[in-house]
């Protein structure tokens, strides 16, 4: 995603034409999800039963950002409206604090978010049971459309209500001391994740086996788990925490610029 950040200029503006801003980001994740339904359609299939093209479907569905940028689109929305609870904090408080929201929006919404994050979780491993039927592509496309942006969504929504105060104890769960440090991370996990695994991938001489007890996978994925996070405090140390130290000093210079 990084290498269409120029493509977000416009969307920088939404202070000065909030409107537009947010127009710009709802057809951002309009047609980021048609094209994610569309390569999954073109190129997808089920990679268990061998019925597709790895190679097509990894260059042009799975790293391709037009196909996960919904989810981006998402969290761009989310930030537009924290923006706005903090520039109108008592119009937000007197919307949030009427009845109906506290009786019936917010438990509703909880309830969403808790139903779609279990679907989302389990939905694909329904066809893989004894005696169910296979996805075809299009089942598939719209999957593939629609998951990204919906886990995207509930995340969202945990969020927001955090900032408001309406997460009880998922706040104080959220808000432990050892969540904190790893929070500080997750970025850089985000990014050294999938780098670290092709590598393990395509330094092993022999095929992957995967055993009926799966305890072979459950190594894997603690190493994997273990070393990414090992080399993101290394690169957070070097790269991420100097770089936002600099950005903080910087913050006051473009802050008077914009009042001048």
């Amino acid at each position: 995603m990084n290498c269409f950040d120029p493509l977000f200029a416009p969307i920088s503006q939404i202070s000065r034409n909030r409107r537009l801003g947010t127009a710009l980001i709802v057809c951002l994740l309009v047609l980021g999800m048609i094209s994610a339904f569309v390569s999954e359609l073109t190129y997808g299939g089920q990679f268990l039963l061998m019925d597709m093209n790895f190679s097509d479907y990894w260059s042009h569905v799975y790293t391709v950002p037009w196909a996960r940028v919904s989810a981006f689109a998402i969290g761009l929305l989310l930030g537009v409206i924290l923006r706005d609870l903090d520039k109108k904090p008592q119009a937000w408080e007197t919307l949030l604090a009427r009845k109906w929201c506290q009786r019936l929006f917010t438990p509703m919404m909880w309830t969403l978010n808790i139903g779609v994050g279990i679907c989302l979780a389990m939905m694909n491993h329904v066809q893989w049971r004894h005696g169910s039927g296979h996805w075809d592509k299009p089942s598939l496309a719209v999957f593939e459309s629609l998951s990204r942006p919906l886990w995207s969504l509930a995340v969202a929504w945990v969020i927001f209500a955090c900032n408001t105060g309406r997460a009880g104890p998922i706040a104080k769960l959220l808000s432990f001391p050892p969540f904190v440090i790893l929070s500080r991370l997750s970025y850089s996990v985000y990014l050294l994740h999938p780098l670290i695994i092709l590598f393990v991938i395509y330094s092993r001489r022999t095929g992957i086996y995967l055993p009926p007890d799966r305890l072979d996978q459950v190594y894997n994925y603690l190493g994997h788990l273990v070393l990414t996070h090992l080399v993101a405090v290394v690169l957070y140390l070097f790269v991420e925490a100097p770089l936002r130290s600099l950005d903080i000093l910087w913050e006051p210079r473009r802050r008077r610029k914009v009042t001048q």
